[in-house]
């Protein structure tokens, strides 16, 4: 049974996902704690988010060796704009689609990751959306990533 899982591998996993359908320039794709623009860089741009696994409720004990953390990933789409939520626009739509495609329940996007069992797509992100500016649009799907892990002893 493989360690407990790092999100980074998680988010390595999406981020490369994203990065191959090639909607935005492979930079402007990037793993963050938080849902933001970096500093110097123009919207479009995609972040990728992973909570911590292990939370309460995020977590199911399956023997006295092993359970399954669900880790929950955002993937938000930053648009400039004047703060709305993008979810409406035709190419955000289309964007959405293929971004659940690659990475909804999809094992070539979590196949580096050791133990993964399923991802589902829960919708709501798990982020306050004032943490963007204003004067930026955005659009979140957020997906909870199921891996089996082994227990503390």
């Amino acid at each position: 049974m493989p360690n407990p899982v790092s999100p980074n591998l998680i988010a390595d996993a999406v981020v490369a996902a994203v990065r191959a359908l090639n909607l935005v320039p492979g930079n402007k794709v990037q793993k963050l704690k938080t849902p933001s623009l970096p500093s110097g860089v123009d919207p479009p741009f995609i972040a990728v988010c992973v909570g911590e696994g292990g939370e309460e409720g995020q977590t199911t004990i399956l023997t006295y060796r092993h359970k399954i953390n669900r880790y929950p990933t955002t993937v938000v789409i930053i648009g400039a704009g004047d703060g709305r939520v993008l979810a409406d626009g035709e190419r955000v739509r289309e964007w959405r689609t293929l971004i659940e495609q690659a990475v909804g329940d999809s094992r070539g996007c979590f196949a580096t990751v050791p133990g993964w069992l399923f991802t589902a797509t829960i919708g709501k992100a798990p982020f306050d959306g004032s943490l963007i500016p204003r004067d930026l649009d955005y659009s979140a799907q957020t997906f909870n990533v199921a891996v089996v892990e082994p227990r503390s002893t």
